[in-house]
């Protein structure tokens, strides 16, 4: 039987084995004339939204923001693609299979998926999990955020806006920040509405994320006249965490 921690050691050294075969270490290596050699940078050979830099003679895979590509001109990540090494195809391979995104947790790749996308936020084939959820990069499914594994270059969302199903897709649209308050920064709880100071609208707060949004009134009494100390709240939207 293999032990646990033997277990644990042998899919890290098979990880660590995989990223270091992606790519081919070109740094300058310490020499007794140049011990400490200069900041270099590289293009990722097949995927230009990673770079490596050298440190020490050891080369780091590093990833670009979102929507930004390693420009190989100006040793930078730029929204252009033009000049880069080589576009991101995510599912050139023709296969039917879901792919990670490679910067936000929520999203991911459907290579199934044809036709013209409902949101023009949306990329080719890029899909996303209802709000909190997260996409499992070992299972390959939406998840409960806290269940949910992500990897080192996947940011784990929990403001709403920053979910692309929730952004307008109209003139006329109620701006997200209104529509779905944001709960970074508060205390599991119940608050007023950022957005609607002095209206009856509450956001409860879970995990710094928007878990439901209330409209909260005051209760009337038999005669009629409302009682300010005691309120009856009304469940307008509810998050599946």
């Amino acid at each position: 039987m293999i032990s646990g921690q033997k277990l644990c050691a042998m899919i890290l050294f098979a990880l660590a084995a995989n990223m270091a075969s992606a790519f081919v270490n070109k740094c300058p290596q310490p020499t007794a004339g140049d011990p400490s050699p200069k900041a270099f940078f590289y293009s990722h050979p097949t995927d230009n939204r990673y770079f490596i830099t050298c440190a020490h003679g050891y080369a780091n895979l590093m990833a670009c923001p979102t929507n930004t590509f390693w420009n190989n001109e100006v040793q930078t990540c730029t929204g252009n693609a033009f000049n880069s090494l080589m576009p991101f195809t995510p599912c050139s391979g023709g296969a039917a299979k879901l792919i990670p995104h490679a910067t936000a947790c929520q999203r991911y790749y459907n290579c199934s998926q044809t036709g013209q996308q409902w949101n023009r936020y949306f990329g080719k084939y890029e899909a996303e999990c209802p709000y909190p959820q997260l996409f499992d990069a070992q299972e390959l499914r939406c998840k409960p955020y806290s269940e949910a594994v992500c990897d080192m270059f996947r940011v784990a969302a929990k403001d709403p806006c920053d979910y692309l199903a929730n952004k307008c897709g109209s003139a006329h649209c109620e701006p997200c920040s209104s529509r779905m308050p944001s709960c970074i920064g508060y205390k599991d709880g119940l608050y007023q509405h950022p957005r609607k100071l002095n209206s009856p609208y509450k956001m409860h707060c879970v995990s710094e994320r928007l878990y439901q949004l209330l409209m909260c009134l005051p209760q009337t009494s038999s005669r009629g006249k409302a009682n300010t100390s005691r309120t009856s709240c009304q469940v307008m939207w509810q998050a599946d965490i």
